[in-house]
């Protein structure tokens, strides 16, 4: 809390004004694809300040009605209903009065199944087959390992493990 004085023509005034203060966020949240997450952002400052809570997210403000998805409850906490790979990033809750501001950050880690290999190069011949491939987004799940199988009948049935 800090003292402001205002001076006026007839005598100075004092008041205390309560600076924002955040109700710290968690560092880091996780939440599987198509789950339901929530973010609690309290701040609290004096009475008689407008309180405004902002939400943004990768440093840039949430675009709240172009997306259904996001929706900021009465207690200004936000809330993301089925969540995609996409919505992975920083969240940051600005809390501001005419006085000061504040914020709090919380990355968020959407888990979801990988995003396949992407196929670079494949080279056969009657007895070798040589592939060569990139991984690509992990979606928050590590790839521990890749698994391959060959063909070399024309069925598409009986699928061998590869080494």
């Amino acid at each position: 809390m800090r003292t402001v004085v205002v001076k006026t023509q007839r005598r100075p005034v004092a008041y205390a004004a309560r600076s924002c203060t955040r109700v710290p966020v968690c560092n880091r949240a996780e939440a599987e694809v198509g789950n339901r997450v929530t973010f609690r952002c309290g701040a609290e400052t004096d009475p008689r300040r407008d309180l405004t809570i902002e939400w943004l997210f990768n440093g840039k403000p949430l675009d709240l009605a172009g997306n259904p998805r996001l929706v900021v409850l009465t207690d200004n906490s936000l809330a993301i209903t089925r969540t995609v790979p996409l919505d992975a990033g920083k969240y940051t809750c600005l809390a501001h009065t005419r006085l000061d501001n504040d914020f709090a950050d919380t990355t968020l880690i959407v888990q979801g199944v990988p995003s396949p290999p992407e196929l670079l190069r494949v080279d056969c011949n009657s007895f070798v087959a040589v592939i060569e491939w990139k991984p690509t987004l992990e979606w928050g799940t590590p790839v521990l390992s890749y698994f391959t199988q060959y063909n070399t009948g024309f069925d598409g049935e009986n699928w061998e493990d590869g080494l």
